[in-house]
């Protein structure tokens, strides 16, 4: 379910940035959107690293700050326009 909706999101995202921004600025928000998705990969793989969060005893504070951002996200979720 979660591989679903992050595809899902990353799909929808870029279209739903389009309809809502502003004619003069909409490339730079789809722009911004494909940049931070790849900062969060570049991201995640740092943290994979074996000298930070990539041993074995360490991996549950990795998918714990997965989580920390997650639940952060469905906070906010309501804060979006209608």
């Amino acid at each position: 379910m979660l591989f679903f909706s992050q595809g899902f999101g990353a799909a929808v995202g870029p279209m739903y940035i389009n309809e809502i921004a502003p004619i003069r600025v909409r490339g730079s928000f789809g722009a911004c959107f494909q940049l931070f998705v790849a900062f969060a990969v570049l991201l995640a793989q740092i943290l994979g690293l074996d000298i930070i969060l990539g041993r074995p005893h360490l991996w549950n504070y990795l998918f714990g700050l997965f989580l920390y951002f997650l639940f952060f996200i469905y906070l906010f979720i309501f804060l979006l326009k209608k």
